[in-house]
């Protein structure tokens, strides 16, 4: 009876080692892709790796781990094996037990989308129907019947407070008062008009004056209020960014918002983010702004630092210790091996990482 026990526990034992062998042999293969596109927000595993030997729910929970935000439309990113890795690391996966390789990069795009694709507010699709554009039926030489759109006062206006905005990267919002959609239907047929604003506002609520002139008479002068918004893509963060911390691609997304203030408008763009250090705490949807990004020091206090310096057509390399830190075109003091005295320090621009150039040559070569 004893050695039945024993037989059982010894064939329990090896049904867990032979499962664990069999799992540990199945350790699964990320292959990287050296370009990929997507359509979404952002770029997940999926989208610029082939997963290889996991089973099925593995497969399905690493693919959706997010590498990277999505570029702006008709832009690129590029994804390193550093984001592949930090993905799975947030996807909890064993990294000893994933064999990583492919490309060392992989470049991401996104289609631009035809300007008629994008979605449009159902008001401003409405106020359009009503008062920036008249139907009219012309008869042409030959009898046929034609369908044309006349201008109106509305469309007049809104290509000109369009043109002071000037930002071909932002779509302008444009909402009229109501009260003035009889003056905003009249069209350009019968009538010029000449547009006076108010201020020199370019976003909010802003008021104009328009001279309606027929035959070359002015009419009447009419008020008229408009509320412009600059809708416009920015980086914001997709999770929590604490201060002081390396911002990565996946910390990131660009989201769609509406300014009124020009000023107001944050990063737009992911790369001038992407390797910065967080210079206070980020809410999950808060916009970045250059204000709370810090380059990361390439030359920290202390660092031992190669120094270049170019005199005439001779290139001079020598070894020192930084005596400040720095971000990329920073300049700070450093100290030649074996120099101590105060005055014998250098001034030099970071140049790179752990890497300085003397402003002044002479001051390597004379010591």
């Amino acid at each position: 009876m004893m050695n039945r026990r024993r037989h059982g526990c010894l064939a329990a034992v090896c049904v867990i080692i032979g499962a664990m062998v069999g799992s540990a042999a199945r350790a699964g293969e990320i292959r990287v892709w050296p370009t990929a596109v997507v359509a979404g927000d952002v770029v997940v595993l999926a989208d610029v790796a082939d997963l290889r030997d996991f089973d099925l729910p593995t497969e399905q929970r690493l693919g959706k781990a997010v590498v990277h935000a999505a570029p702006r439309a008709g832009g690129q990113v590029l994804v390193r094996l550093a984001d592949v890795r930090g993905a799975l690391a947030d996807a909890e996966a064993n990294l000893a037990a994933i064999k990583v390789f492919g490309s060392s990069c992989c470049t991401v795009s996104k289609p631009r989308q035809p300007r008629e694709a994008r979605p449009a507010s159902k008001r401003v699709v409405k106020k359009r129907d009503r008062s920036v554009a008249r139907k009219q039926v012309l008869q042409t030489s030959e009898g046929k019947s034609v369908v044309v759109e006349r201008d109106t006062l509305a469309s007049v206006l809104r290509r000109y407070i369009t043109a002071r905005v000037s930002d071909p990267d932002a779509t302008v919002e444009i909402r009229f008062s109501p009260a003035s959609e009889h003056v905003l239907a009249l069209d350009t047929t019968d009538h010029r008009f000449k547009i006076r604003p108010s201020s020199k506002r370019r976003l909010g609520f802003l008021s104009f004056e328009v001279d309606v002139i027929r035959d070359g008479e002015p009419l009447r002068a009419e008020p008229i209020v408009a509320e412009v918004q600059l809708v416009k893509e920015v980086v914001v963060a997709r999770r929590p960014i604490n201060r002081g911390r390396s911002i990565e691609g996946r910390d990131l997304k660009l989201e769609e918002r509406r300014f009124i203030d020009q000023a107001s408008v944050g990063i737009t763009d992911l790369s001038a983010v992407v390797g910065k250090r967080c210079g206070r705490f980020l809410r999950r949807g808060d916009m970045l702004r250059a204000e709370v990004i810090e380059a990361l020091p390439l030359v920290r206090r202390g660092d031992i630092v190669t120094i270049w310096a170019r005199l005439g057509g001779v290139e001079i390399q020598t070894t020192g210790k930084a005596r400040g830190s720095g971000a990329l075109g920073d300049r700070i003091e450093v100290c030649r091996n074996g120099v101590k005295r105060k005055q014998d320090l250098i001034e030099a621009v970071i140049t790179g990482p752990k890497t300085v150039t003397v402003t002044d040559p002479r001051q390597v070569a004379s010591r």
